[in-house]
């Protein structure tokens, strides 16, 4: 079991392997299956995923084992997403190390743009120079700072065309 994992659910079962040993034999007994049935699903799934680009396994490397980063599961997931839905725009709230937000861009088309939000403008100046380093980086915009006190996106959307250009809510 990865006590680096993202996943909240592996980190718990990761707390109570633990304290295995103050369980009753029977727990801790279905606590090892559980682990292992785990540990299955998370090497099947890496086996079976594609491979990240050169640049993306750079910037995860760089982001190390924080919960913040997204994973190589996750971006590949993300770029999955954004090819079936054929998105050109997109708006990603917390930048980090920009993983994310490059495996985005690598899936939209060249005219395509991923619009990223980080607070930190020394996140942003070191995430800046590693996006530089790939083709796609420069499909990436990123706004620095803390710019909005509520972005409000409705679960139902389908009636009419929601747009974020350039707002700012001010704290008066």
């Amino acid at each position: 079991m990865s006590s680096s994992s993202y996943d909240p659910a592996i980190r718990k079962l990761d707390e109570l392997l633990k304290m295995k040993h103050l369980l009753p034999k029977e727990a801790a007994a279905m606590l090892d299956t559980v682990s292992s049935l785990v540990d299955k699903r998370e090497s099947y799934c890496a086996r079976m995923t594609t491979e990240e680009s050169p640049a993306l396994t750079k910037i995860r490397e760089a982001a190390g084992t924080s919960r913040m980063a997204t994973n190589h599961l996750e971006g590949q997931f993300l770029k999955t997403l954004v090819s079936m839905t054929r998105a050109k725009k997109i708006l990603e709230v917390g930048l980090f190390f920009g993983h994310g937000a490059l495996a985005m861009a690598e899936a939209i088309p060249a005219d395509g743009t991923v619009v990223s939000c980080e607070i930190g403008a020394e996140q942003v100046e070191k995430t800046q120079k590693l996006l530089d380093q790939s083709p796609h980086g420069k499909k990436i915009q990123i706004k620095q700072g803390k710019s909005y006190s509520i972005v409000m996106v409705p679960a139902n959307i389908s009636n009419y065309t929601l747009t974020l250009k350039n707002f700012q809510l001010d704290r008066k």
